[in-house]
């Protein structure tokens, strides 16, 4: 059965020249003599993220937006490469700074090109935003990292990273690199999310549905390398059941986390209209939701479409 999210969706046309923008980038910073990036091309039109997911983003942020999206799936990739080589340091770095966490994967040999590449898009993401912001961002960027290195001290020691489904969603959350694309909602559509329970909560409804879905479409090709570090495996191994049972399951957890996420805009909008009366800041939350919901749903149709998820 068909996953689909009760989200809206949307799409750019104006593909081809950032996918062209992309390759251009990552060649200025010698991306492309990595393995990683090649196969990231290869696999997928990594230009198409930012049509589906920011629709309505200018040309140079949705250039922004997909740098970001290559960097992360290359760092996946270095952790792999250092557990092969066996010079993955143990213990993850506690840092908010994101060079720092990237420096910590192997102290022996930090890895300059990625910390480059992080040098460059650093700057030009948090150009003209505050320093809350600016704040929120690097420390979900140095998550990211943080809990990709944390996945895969797991699995060079052998040790499920994630013991029960409570510490599976939230690590899950970090490693997907949710946080650092929400922000960036915020900066594309230049508003700011609210600041009650209720949007809270809707954004990590948001982290947990992105990650899931991911894990829905990709848990055939993980499975085939023994990584547990997935929805529907960790509750096949949870239940003991069989992998069609947890998948099963794993779609009833998207499907009650996609209405409880409606259940919050709901509550979130009522509380702006109530207490503040004020149109405009019910206008930017709406606006925000909204980034939202084409994020998630267009993640999704990304990955449906990429071989990367699926093979």
């Amino acid at each position: 059965m068909r996953l689909v999210l009760p989200f809206a969706s949307c799409r750019s046309s104006d593909v081809e020249p950032t996918h062209d923008r992309l390759q251009c980038w990552a060649m200025e910073h010698q991306l492309m003599d990595l393995p990683a990036a090649r196969e990231v091309f290869a696999r997928t039109r990594i230009g198409e993220f930012s049509s589906f997911a920011y629709p309505f983003a200018g040309h140079e942020a949705r250039v922004l937006i997909d740098s970001w999206v290559l960097w992360t799936l290359i760092i996946d990739q270095l952790f792999e490469e250092k557990l092969a080589s066996g010079r993955l340091c143990p213990s993850p770095s506690a840092s908010s700074d994101p060079a720092a966490v990237l420096r910590a994967v192997d102290t022996n040999e930090p890895p300059a090109r990625h910390l480059a590449v992080l040098a460059d898009l650093l700057p030009r993401t948090t150009k003209n935003m505050s320093m809350e912001w600016k704040r929120q961002f690097y420390d979900g960027v140095a998550l990211f990292i943080r809990s990709c290195h944390l996945e895969a001290t797991h699995r060079m020691s052998g040790t499920p990273t994630h013991g029960d489904l409570p510490t599976f969603i939230s690590l899950r959350r970090g490693s997907f690199a949710t946080a650092l694309f929400l922000d960036l909602v915020e900066k594309v559509y230049g508003v700011s999310r609210p600041t009650d329970r209720a949007a809270a909560e809707l954004r990590d409804c948001a982290a947990d549905l992105g990650g899931w879905c991911n894990d829905l479409l990709s848990y055939r090709r993980e499975r085939g390398r023994e990584d547990g570090n997935n929805l529907v495996l960790i509750l096949a191994r949870q239940h003991g059941c069989p992998i069609k049972d947890a998948v099963r399951e794993a779609r009833e957890h998207v499907r009650e986390r996609a209405w409880q996420f409606h259940d919050c805009r709901a509550q979130m909008l009522a509380r702006l209209r109530e207490e503040e009366g004020d149109e405009q800041s019910v206008a930017d939350a709406l606006q925000w939701v909204l980034g939202i919901e084409l994020l998630v749903s267009g993640s999704l149709t990304y990955q449906r479409r990429s071989r990367r998820w699926q093979e």
